[in-house]
């Protein structure tokens, strides 16, 4: 694939239309599929076990992304193809030299959470921004118990939705999809078109989203989730710390993340701040249960793993609750 065959398969990645109109889901959703499609097929031992991912991802998209990493760790776009024998290490080195271990670890997180979750009682799990996420097709153990709402940009759900139909995959009653627009509409109202239930416990997954709004919409979001969802509500989400976008503090890692993302149109925008986090999750309604650092990830995830994935320094993983009005 030249280069100018390569650039135009990743413009065209993600496009549909919506009546009739040209509409882009998100490019970043189909990397973290195809993130956790490789290492599902290819590594051992697991971070988290999408064995599910390559199935939402045509065959030319999977190959494309390969080939992506393959000719990032090289850095000769011009290197002829090796066996697939031959590429699965190279691939395997240039995804753990990138954000790949914290993309694979945040659902592992949400996910244990959950389960504890489910255990005491909680009947709703509702996927903020849930991109390509495959819990539904993976867990029908926990589908039977809970209702399952995924929310996310109309133009991602679409071409989800395209990809379940294609799979003869038969929606479950107790599953739901809820268009929104992060930015421009009403979490609540969105909530409402669904079967989501405001006065029963929720557990709210918000991954991979947080970095990418404005902080003035990550709060409004927080807020509004607070104001419609039950208390003993739980919400996992990732987020980045401050530094990491002070330039001369982000690591070189990161501002190559940042550089790619905003090339694809989806720039990174804000971080928290750790240490004032359970302050500021108190002023939206939340009280701060868990708030693991990236020592405390690589502790509790990495400890001991020899194939030399890492969480990323600037990745936090927080747990909140929402207590009694």
């Amino acid at each position: 694939m030249s280069r100018k065959e390569f650039a135009a398969f990743l413009e065209g990645i993600g496009k549909t239309t919506i009546d009739g109109l040209p509409v882009e889901a998100s490019r970043t959703a189909f990397i973290t599929a195809f993130i956790r499609a490789f290492h599902a097929a290819n590594e051992n031992p697991k971070v988290f076990d999408d064995w599910m991912a390559a199935r939402l991802l045509t065959t030319e998209e999977y190959a494309f992304f390969e080939e992506m990493y393959y000719r990032r760790t090289l850095r000769d776009t011009a290197k002829p193809p090796a066996s697939p024998a031959q590429r699965r290490p190279i691939v395997a080195a240039a995804m753990r030299a990138g954000a790949a271990g914290g993309i694979l670890n945040r659902p592992r997180f949400a996910e244990d959470s959950l389960e504890e979750a489910v255990a005491e009682g909680v009947q709703q799990y509702v996927l903020l921004g849930a991109g390509l996420d495959t819990f539904a097709l993976r867990r029908p153990d926990l589908l039977g118990k809970i209702r399952v709402i995924e929310v996310d940009h109309p133009a991602t759900q679409s071409v989800k939705r395209q990809r379940l139909a294609a799979m003869g995959f038969t929606l479950p009653p107790s599953l739901h999809f809820v268009d929104l627009d992060f930015g421009q509409e009403d979490l609540p109202q969105a909530l409402s078109r669904s079967g989501y239930d405001s006065e029963t416990p929720a557990f709210f997954s918000w991954l991979g989203v947080t970095y990418y709004l404005e902080r003035k919409d990550l709060f409004k979001v927080l807020r509004r989730l607070s104001e419609t969802a039950a208390p003993h509500s739980l919400l996992a989400f990732d987020y980045m710390d401050m530094e990491a976008f002070e330039p001369g503090k982000a690591t070189a890692q990161l501002q190559r993340l940042q550089d790619k993302v905003r090339f694809l149109g989806e720039p990174m925008k804000s971080g928290l701040d750790p240490k004032g986090l359970g302050k500021d999750l108190r002023g939206v309604g939340w009280e701060l249960r868990q708030n693991l650092s990236t020592e405390d990830v690589e502790e509790f995830y990495f400890r001991g793993w020899a194939n030399g994935f890492r969480p990323g320094k600037h990745i936090h993983f927080a747990l909140a609750t929402l207590p009694n009005r």
